[in-house]
């Protein structure tokens, strides 16, 4: 079945995971998602796009920001024949997804944030130390299970497929180029284009909102964000948007998806599905005065 067969009946969900490339001590892309993602397939469009330095995403060239990350988002979905998503970000894909939110209300149906330091409110600034010193070489087998069971509330969510995909992943071209850039200062950079981009979200806050309905979904046992971080991202970005919800998952770490997928594809579905009943009753309901 092509998208093209199945989008007039659902609005397609994007899934996007991503953290800082050639930097993080785990290599990102839509193989972290797993299992839970050919649930959603078996049931509504589901795609997934990794960002440049990540997955099979484009190689990065000297310079890479905020920006240029949503900007791949928006080729994707052009790229795609797509119009309107609903946006399932994780981690670093966060903040690309308020980003979208701002400047491309229109393409985005709603917001789903799970997990996201990177878009949450920075707090004290207490460096964290949850992935300090991975084993050696980095990006290797042992060093990548090493993060993602720090990552994990329980290791059995971590198996031999994803450190296999993963694995494959940093030897790819979208790795090895975010090797260079951040070998040669480019990381550092970017971290003024993410400050640029949560103060972006801030003023719109301050001012009319977002325009898009958005979902925050948190855990008990984050080892990089906390519960009350998120909940701060929730409050703020809630203001002037009614269509809003916050969720938090219990004995879930950084990877709720992987560690209660039933859970986490009941929250999304049924935040998604309550959009599109909302819109096509209000369609009907708008049908019938005209009559």
């Amino acid at each position: 079945m092509t998208t093209a067969q199945v989008l007039p009946r659902s609005i397609a969900s994007l899934f996007i995971q991503a953290n800082l490339p050639g930097v993080s001590p785990y290599c990102a892309g839509a193989h972290v998602w797993g299992d839970v993602l050919r649930r959603f397939r078996s049931e509504r469009p589901s795609l997934t796009v990794d960002l440049p330095g990540c997955g099979t995403g484009r190689r990065i060239g000297d310079t890479l920001t905020m920006t240029d990350l949503a900007a791949a988002v928006i080729d994707h979905l052009d790229e795609q024949s797509l119009g309107r998503v609903h946006l399932v970000t994780h981690d670093l894909a966060g903040l690309v997804g308020l980003l979208l939110a701002i400047d491309q209300p229109e393409r985005v149906a709603s917001l789903t944030i799970v997990s996201s330091a990177w878009a949450a409110p920075s707090g004290d600034g207490v460096d964290n130390l949850t992935l300090l010193h991975p084993p050696e070489p980095r990006w290797s087998s042992d060093s990548q299970r090493w993060a993602f069971e720090r990552l994990s509330y329980s290791p059995l969510a971590i198996g031999n497929t994803l450190v296999a995909a993963a694995l494959q992943t940093s030897a790819g071209a979208a790795h090895q180029s975010a090797l260079r850039w951040a070998r040669s200062g480019g990381a550092r950079k970017f971290l003024a284009s993410v400050a640029e981009a949560k103060a972006r979200f801030y003023q719109c806050a301050r001012g009319a909102g977002l325009s898009v309905p958005i979902q925050v979904i948190a855990t008990t046992d984050d080892a990089l964000v906390s519960a009350d971080h998120l909940l701060a991202l929730f409050n703020i970005a809630r203001a002037g948007q009614a269509r809003s919800h916050f969720h938090i998952m219990n004995r879930c770490g950084s990877l709720p998806f992987r560690d209660d997928p039933e859970t986490f594809f009941r929250l999304v579905t049924s935040f998604q599905d309550g959009l599109e009943q909302e819109t096509t009753g209000r369609k009907h309901d708008g049908d019938d005065r005209q009559r």
